[in-house]
């Protein structure tokens, strides 16, 4: 399990042979947690948790992958029918967040 960052007693590091979504471990006395997506913007970066929009948490790599940017702040994954708004990331308290699966 190779480091990327040990800081103040947080441990950063992944498995190779785990699973093909790409993630980070962080690793502390009081526990452990993944985090899988980060998104970056020529100004900043985005974390987007999966407990706020579980519907990643099945994409494949590739479906992330292609995200389009609508301007002038939404980015747009149309084979996940997942839209976000660059705000709701920065400021999730103002965006309650109610996801729905349809079923067919």
């Amino acid at each position: 399990m190779p480091t990327i960052l040990r800081i103040k007693g947080y441990r950063f590091f992944f498995n190779s042979r785990e699973e093909n979504r790409r993630h980070v471990h962080v690793a502390t006395a009081d526990g452990n947690a993944k985090f899988w997506i980060w998104l970056a913007s020529t100004q900043r970066e985005y974390f987007v948790p999966f407990n706020d929009y579980p519907a990643f948490k099945a994409a494949t790599v590739a479906q992330i992958l292609n995200m389009k940017y609508l301007p002038p702040s939404q980015l747009s994954w149309e084979e996940l029918d997942i839209d976000i708004e660059l705000d709701a990331l920065i400021h999730p308290e103002a965006f309650p967040l109610s996801y729905k699966t349809l079923l067919a």
